[in-house]
């Protein structure tokens, strides 16, 4: 979204609500538009746009839209649909039911998600050959808060905006260096 965009969806949000801009003054408006391009410049106006309508028509309680408000009603609008702890549960249990004997093959058959929490396929052949009982209240207590706190790391880095993801990959890259690698890059400036 260019510096014009940001402007018109600024204009949107002062109409829709005019009480809250009527003492601001020009250098104000200037932050708030810099602030809100820095924002979204990742983004096509029309999803922009449209996040905005979308939040002034449900909102029910007279505040504008912040932009992590903007933000969230993006990921709404744009995300495809993510399975509950429910039904993830679901599929694994599936998976586990299979894993005695095939356990790779079900594991390959999980989503990644699913997949980044059990580790491995030895896992479910573990949880296959245990006993029932185990399984559906330890295991799955376990996996359903490890499921949500994975959905929620992953939605706290969509929401962030594409440099800085960029810079946490670089960092999280440069941790996974080894000690002497790190301190022969960082020498050479890179």
């Amino acid at each position: 979204m260019n510096r014009n965009e940001t402007l018109k969806i600024l204009a949107v949000i002062r109409a829709a609500y005019p009480y809250y801009y009527n003492n601001q003054s020009e250098e104000d408006l200037k932050t708030v538009v810099s602030l809100w391009q820095g924002m979204f410049e990742e983004y096509e106006y029309g999803l922009v746009s449209g996040a905005v309508r979308a939040f002034i028509a449900s909102d029910t309680k007279g505040f504008p839209p912040s932009v992590g408000m903007v933000l969230d009603k993006l990921r709404l609008l744009t995300a495809p649909p993510e399975l509950s702890e429910m039904e993830a549960w679901n599929q694994l249990s599936r998976a586990v039911k299979n894993s005695a004997w095939y356990a790779e093959e079900e594991f390959d058959k999980l989503p990644e998600d699913i997949r980044g929490i059990v580790g491995s396929p030895a896992s479910l052949r573990e949880w296959a050959l245990m006993e029932a009982g185990t399984f559906h209240s330890v295991i799955q207590s376990n996996f359903m808060r490890s499921y949500r706190a994975s959905r929620g790391r992953k939605r706290a880095l969509e929401e962030l905006p594409e440099s800085v993801r960029g810079m946490i990959g670089e960092l999280a890259a440069q941790k996974t260096l080894p000690p002497e690698q790190r301190r022969d890059e960082n020498a050479s400036g890179e």
